[in-house]
């Protein structure tokens, strides 16, 4: 499936639309524009919610779709990352075998301390369970599914 290369993806915190906006009275380095009288457009996206997630300006509409648009991909945790996570990092902890899948969110610590594997998480839960950093997507799950 091709992504539609004029789109933005929904904020990547809390799931909510994007928008662009548009600052016509602001230079690229973000302050007023006086000495030259001419008028630069800077383009910045946020979250539609305000969740705090945002692009800084850039010089291009473009631009700003592809900052917004760039993500790594979310890729379940392995347990050397999970270890290596701060204690109070937040943790996507989905069951996958429900329908839809059951997340949870949680500190790294509430599952650090338990020392288990991934392996060994799954074993427990008789679940397979998956560990992401981020929240993830239906296709973050479906790609984690595919990859056992």
């Amino acid at each position: 499936m091709t992504e539609e290369r004029n789109e933005l993806k929904n904020c990547p915190a809390c799931g909510a639309k994007a928008y662009f906006c548009q600052d016509n009275t602001c230079t690229l380095v973000g302050t007023p524009s006086k000495s030259s009288g001419d008028v630069v457009q800077t383009w910045a996206v946020i979250c539609g919610k305000r969740c705090g997630m945002g692009t800084e300006f850039l010089s291009t509409q473009e631009k700003a779709m592809g900052a917004w648009n760039r993500r790594p991909p979310n890729l379940p945790l392995t347990y050397e990352q999970l270890a290596g996570l701060d204690s109070v990092d937040a943790v996507w902890k989905v069951d996958a075998d429900w329908s839809p899948p059951l997340i949870e969110v949680m500190q790294a610590k509430d599952i650090q301390h338990s020392n288990r594997s991934q392996q060994e998480l799954n074993e427990i839960y008789a679940l397979r369970v998956y560990l992401f950093a981020a929240r993830p997507t239906p296709a973050d799950i479906d790609a984690a599914r595919t990859a056992v």
